[in-house]
């Protein structure tokens, strides 16, 4: 029948007594058919001869065969990425002291209890791509798919700032964090992490060069950058070859603000080390939390006296444990006051307990302190500077705010300074004074007291009468002093040249919309926006939309610029007739007030790369990074995309997963 059909032998064990010679014990037939039907050269040729007569061709099943294979190792890869996505995206250590005992792997392990298809793919040789080099490059690809959608909309934005600001990691290294802030069409602020760079040497130039590259490597023209924001060292800030000045020469419109949060804090700095009584209220702040918290006996002491006498003492909050003081951030520094004063009899038993218990250095100096804390000078100083660092901590809470801008920052610093201002009128002046005396005596602290006049010496002397204070007006004079050193250190570094150049435009803006503008006004304003932003506006168009800006508004007054996008956003298309006004107003809300974004990205550092994970190479940081910070892109992740991307790579593993049609 073969022989008919023209038909090579279908398999290729076949017996040739059935398939060539032919047959012929026929005494032993029986026996041998059933042995003959049972084995494997008759089972394959039946096997083969049934496809045959059906029509199926061999190749197509072996393809068939070959696509399903394919498709189970892709299913296994993207099991396999979805593990680093979810480890990546919540800051999870991946490996462990053992490559085989880290999260990655125990998770797969934890997988493969439930999926034992995983379970014997991974036990079928393919452990390999669980091996570190394919977790760092599946990162690395997942990264790169994030930060293509942030960068992609940064250009459809067509504008952006650059936001940087410098660290030291765990392992010694300094970094440089590069982020940018951009502005939607829909006027919501956007300030988003880009990496961070490996600082080989601290100068400007080397600053700047990694600041471009970045830049280019992104795909971001430096021409489109309008803002820079970063602290106030000199190396960034110098006017002559600091970073900002060498940005400016390659794009002149990036105007540099220095970080308004940085600038507030060496205000507060500055002025509390002028006047000595608050500036040793610091110190003897520190010395008192830290004496305490530097013992686990001294701790218990402290708590079981909180317990103990804590309900009784009159002046208590909200007790809580003693905050450090933090060694950078003065405008936090409250927190550790505030500390204190609740628990103000509470310590102090707490370092009269130490005194007289200890006889180390430590006793000696607890006992210091505790005298310190009897004398009204220090509750004093104590309870009124509480009043000037909470201002100052709102405020700088306020301007590290993602959508604050210059102006709003502006604004804000100018609503403090008038809170403080107010603090020296007499009738507050005198409630500040009836509560610290009041308070003073409920917890026994010595009376006020004018300190012991000193003799000027012979030749100094005139003869004049010298003059005598009262307690409250010596303790008045401090104040004032303190408070004026405040209130001036603040507006001075608030009163950046290139903030009041934005302060101007928008005043600008508003003006036109509430119609108080003359036409030589509106000619000497435009002037200015044209000599800055040059051919970023049409100044002919904007003059036409702030003609038509109070129709905009419907004889509303605007208070701010939110009230102007407002009125745009609810234009709907119309709002393409002010179009000029919409370019304008998106450059007004990019410039960012602080590098706060910059330093929340250090947080994640730090939470990332700890002494257990120092060793991590900066490509895979910077992975890490991007994954966890943009949790929002992350969720959203196409990991058919990265798989594709990760096939692609090479043709050992095209063969293995066949196509990238994920």
């Amino acid at each position: 029948m073969i022989i008919q059909m023209d038909i090579k032998l279908l398999s290729k064990n076949a017996d040739p007594t059935f398939s060539v010679s032919g047959f012929c014990a026929w005494k032993d037939a029986v026996r041998r058919f059933d042995k003959h039907e049972c084995s494997k050269a008759h089972t394959e040729s039946v096997m083969k001869l049934k496809d045959h007569m059906k029509g199926t061709n061999i190749a197509a099943q072996l393809n068939q065969q070959s696509n399903t294979e394919h498709s189970r190792n892709r299913q296994m890869l993207m099991k396999i990425l979805a593990t680093l996505k979810f480890l990546c995206r919540q800051g999870l250590a991946i490996r462990g002291h053992e490559h085989s005992a880290g999260n990655f792997q125990e998770l797969l392990r934890l997988r493969c209890e439930d999926d034992g298809e995983l379970k014997s793919w991974l036990q079928g040789g393919k452990s390999s791509f669980t091996s570190v080099e394919i977790q760092n490059e599946c990162m690395q690809l997942m990264a790169h798919h994030v930060l293509r959608q942030i960068t992609a909309k940064i250009r459809a934005a067509k504008y952006f700032s650059i936001i940087c600001d410098e660290v030291t990691d765990q392992s010694r290294q300094h970094q440089l964090g590069i982020s940018v802030r951009w502005v939607d069409t829909s006027f919501v602020v956007n300030e988003d992490f880009l990496e961070l760079c490996l600082i080989p040497k601290a100068d400007a130039e080397t600053l700047t060069k990694l600041i471009t590259d970045s830049l280019l490597r992104l795909q971001l023209p430096i021409k489109q950058c309008r803002g820079q924001c970063y602290d106030g060292a000199a190396v960034m800030a110098g006017h002559v070859t600091g970073v900002s000045t060498r940005i400016a020469e390659l794009e002149r419109r990036a105007l540099f603000i220095h970080c308004l949060a940085h600038s507030l804090n060496l205000a507060v700095q500055e002025s509390t080390r002028r006047v000595a009584q608050y500036r040793d209220l610091i110190e003897y702040i520190k010395d008192i939390i830290n004496i305490i918290r530097a013992s686990p006996k001294r701790s218990e002491v402290f708590v079981g006296l909180q317990q103990h006498c804590g309900s009784s003492d009159e002046l208590a909050g909200k007790q809580s444990a003693l905050r450090p003081l933090c060694p950078t951030r003065w405008t936090t520094r409250h927190q550790s006051m505030r500390s204190v004063l609740n628990n103000y009899s509470t310590v102090q038993e707490t370092l009269q307990h130490v005194a007289d218990t200890e006889t180390s250095e430590a006793g000696t100096k607890a006992n210091g302190l505790a005298t310190v804390m009897q004398t009204f000078d220090f509750f004093f100083s104590l309870t009124t500077a509480m009043t000037i660092f909470e201002a100052t901590e709102l405020l700088s809470k306020t301007v590290q705010c993602e959508t604050m801008t210059v102006t709003g920052a502006s604004k804000a610093a100018d609503k403090t300074c008038q809170l403080l201002q107010h603090s020296r009128e007499d009738h507050e002046w005198t409630n500040l004074w009836a509560s610290a005396v009041s308070k003073a005596q409920v917890l026994g602290i010595g009376d006020p007291e004018v300190p012991r006049a000193r003799r000027p010496p012979r030749r100094f002397d005139t003869g004049a009468a010298s003059v005598t204070l009262t307690p409250e007006q010596h303790f008045r004079v401090i104040f004032n002093e303190f408070l004026d050193n405040i209130l001036n250190t603040i507006k001075i570094r608030f009163q950046q040249p290139n903030l009041q150049l934005y302060c101007t435009i928008e005043d600008t803006v508003l003006c036109a919309a509430n119609g108080t503008l003359s036409p030589n006004e509106m000619d000497e304003r435009l002037s200015v926006i044209s000599q800055h932003y040059d051919d970023d506006v049409d100044v002919g168009k904007l003059r036409l939309n702030f003609q038509m800006l109070p129709g905009l508004l419907e004889s509303t007054q605007a208070g701010s610029i939110d009230d102007i996008t407002a009125a745009l956003m609810a234009l709907g298309p119309a709002r393409r007739l002010y179009g000029e006004l919409t370019t304008l107003v998106i450059l007004l809300r990019l410039l960012p007030a602080t590098s706060a974004t910059a330093e929340r990205s250090f947080s994640c550092l730090r939470r990332l790369k700890t002494y257990l994970r120092a060793t991590m190479s900066q490509a895979r940081l910077n992975s890490v990074m991007v994954l966890h910070i943009h949790q929002s892109y992350t969720d959203e992740l196409d990991l058919s995309a990265v798989a594709k991307d990760f096939i692609s790579l090479n043709d050992n593993r095209r063969s293995l997963f066949g196509s990238c049609n994920v």
